[in-house]
């Protein structure tokens, strides 16, 4: 089962400032691998999640961070998704290839 709270490691992927704030694109995952993307706002008093939605069921990050913020971490997050989304693919055609080998000698 998922927990939104057991998170293993992270990786920070992008910072960019807006209004005196700096916000961090960061990516956390836990022990199975599976991510959730996290944009958090720090300034001079306070450091809080601007973005948050570990089970994908939240509001988009374009709904609830300013404009500027948004365009600015897109092109990182959108680098980070495709590399992902490529690693998952390799590993996928090579679960494939394994089990056709398995299938041949049985």
């Amino acid at each position: 089962m998922f927990s939104p709270w057991a998170f293993t490691g992270g990786d920070h992927v992008a910072k960019t400032e807006h209004n005196g704030a700096n916000y961090h694109l960061i990516y956390l995952a836990d022990e199975a691998g599976r991510e959730t993307t996290v944009v958090v706002k720090e300034n001079a008093s306070v450091c809080e999640a601007a973005f948050y939605s570990p089970t994908g069921s939240g509001p988009e990050a374009e709904e609830v961070l300013p404009g500027p913020v948004f365009k600015a971490l897109m092109p990182a997050a959108t680098a980070r998704n495709k590399a992902r989304f490529e690693q998952e693919e390799a590993r996928n055609r090579q679960l494939v290839e394994e089990f056709k080998r398995q299938q041949k000698n049985p």
